[in-house]
């Protein structure tokens, strides 16, 4: 069974720090491929995170009000078993 990080993307062109506004999942929940993770917020925007992946949220690694950086691992997605 694989396990994926889940990073914080980098939105246009320079890199800046976000803020997790929301969490939208918790530790235990299933998840699917295109659900919101979180909203993580900018000075400029409001990015709402999609998950790529399909399986169980292992591990969130920030909360709210934390602020994170393009490149910083969020949380840990396992992937289900067949």
């Amino acid at each position: 069974m694989k396990s994926f990080n889940v990073i914080v993307p980098l939105v246009g062109s320079v890199p800046e720090s976000y803020r997790i506004k929301t969490w939208e999942v918790e530790k235990g929940d299933r998840i699917t491929r295109g659900q919101v993770i979180c909203e993580l917020e900018s000075e400029n925007t409001v990015v709402e995170l999609e998950s790529k992946y399909t399986g169980n949220v292992k591990a969130l690694l920030s909360g709210e009000g934390d602020r994170v950086f393009p490149g910083n691992q969020l949380a840990i997605i396992k992937e289900e078993e067949a």
